[in-house]
């Protein structure tokens, strides 16, 4: 069995996000390179992961976010490979477009590594980000971008806590054998998600003060038995 575990921090960052986000002026940024160490690795090998289809998904690495599948969505039937570094692949042996979007969730920021079929020196990329205050982002990082070697692209926010990306659109000009090494930068709840969860933890706390409440009143009530 899953276990899963749940941090404050992620709750606090939601919390900010449902009061701060909404008139937000952040930006996205479209870097090269590695995540910081904070990052948390998409990872298909746990129960509840779904590893075959138009959209596959995988839990992130650390159990403090695993409470959220983490989808990857293609034109094309999509496929995790069980061995080697967790990936997502199309059942063809190439695709060229990709979406990835977390179950109720939002995030800081995304890294991915991208795998060419075939290195040519006419291959493009693009990315399209939507985010949580509804603005959209596009950035196209131009020719001759990817090859067959560690091919990491970092996408974040500027504003962490105020701005958050919902969904990532990869598309590419020629046929990607894999995109591998996917990790995530701080995953929260979805505000609306926050709201729900706190409407239920809100309706505990009313029925268990009025559970005790009965209880302090049928403890205090004087024994009209005769003796």
């Amino acid at each position: 069995m899953k276990t899963i575990q749940f941090s404050f921090t992620p709750v606090l960052g939601a919390v900010l996000a449902l009061l701060g986000s909404l008139p937000a002026q952040g930006t996205i940024i479209f870097s090269t390179g590695d995540p910081p160490a904070t990052a948390s690795t998409i990872q298909f090998n746990d129960p509840g992961a779904v590893t075959a289809g138009f959209t596959v998904s995988g839990f992130p690495s650390f159990s403090t976010e695993a409470w959220t599948l983490f989808d990857f969505t293609g034109l094309e039937l999509l496929n995790t490979p069980a061995s080697g570094a967790s990936r997502v692949e199309a059942d063809d042996g190439g695709f060229t477009s990709l979406q990835l979007q977390a179950h109720e969730a939002v995030f800081e920021g995304i890294s991915f590594n991208l795998q060419l079929v075939t290195n040519t020196l006419s291959d493009g990329l693009t990315v399209e980000v939507t985010t949580l205050s509804g603005a959209t982002f596009f950035h196209d990082y131009g020719s001759n971008v990817l090859g067959n070697g560690a091919n990491r692209f970092y996408i974040f926010t500027d504003s962490p806590l105020t701005e958050f990306i919902r969904t990532v659109q990869i598309n590419t000009t020629t046929e990607l054998a894999d995109v591998r090494q996917i990790a995530l930068v701080g995953l929260v709840p979805e505000p609306s998600s926050l709201v729900l969860i706190g409407a239920g933890l809100a309706l505990l706390a009313f029925k268990s003060r009025h559970s005790l409440r009965r209880h302090m009143d049928r403890s205090v009530q004087p024994d009209n038995r005769s003796v």
